[in-house]
């Protein structure tokens, strides 16, 4: 009888044994699940803070919906826009630059931002007269413009930290 007392014993701690592996299986199975999903969730957190930090801060892709800077740009075309250069010195002339439109285009209906080369930077006298454009009373080599503009403009003085820009309602100054 000690006999089949023991084997029982030793059957029940078998199956006993077998339970708690079964039960260390299932703990460790839904421990590298859960290890796995946080790890993800982990890994795509940094991605989107990395890219939002990208995007904000560093660079900004743009496409051109518009035919205001062909033939430099083209329609549809697709580029990427650093934005570190303007902390280290100031836009120069004939720098292509991008801005948010001034109040006065907003109340037009203008809500994107705007693509446009610069021409004139702060002290400079800017104007348009038969169909040439005067900076500083030079003429201005505009060789990546497919037409002159057909109107004169008034001699205006581009203001500190602003920057007159081409093509696009020359009246306009761009605010940097």
């Amino acid at each position: 009888m000690a006999n089949s007392n023991d084997r029982e014993s030793s059957e029940t701690r078998s199956a006993g044994t077998e339970v708690l592996q079964s039960q260390k299986v299932d703990a460790s199975r839904k421990n590298k699940t859960k290890g796995y999903l946080r790890e993800t969730a982990e890994v795509l957190i940094i991605a989107i803070a990395i890219a939002a930090g990208i995007r904000t801060f560093v660079a900004e892709s743009r496409f051109i919906p518009t035919g205001s800077m062909i033939p430099t740009l083209k329609i549809d075309d697709r580029l990427m826009v650093e934005k570190i250069t303007y902390l280290f010195h100031s836009p120069e002339r004939q720098d292509v630059v991008v801005f948010r439109p001034i109040d006065s285009l907003v109340a037009q209906g203008s809500r994107q931002d705007l693509i446009k080369r610069i021409i004139g930077v702060p002290g400079d006298k800017v104007e348009i007269k038969a169909g040439k454009v005067l900076v500083n009373d030079q003429p201005l080599a505009e060789n990546y413009i497919l037409q002159p503009i057909q109107r004169d403009f008034p001699a205006i003085m581009v203001p500190p930290n602003q920057y007159s820009n081409s093509k696009f309602k020359r009246q306009y100054k761009i605010q940097i």
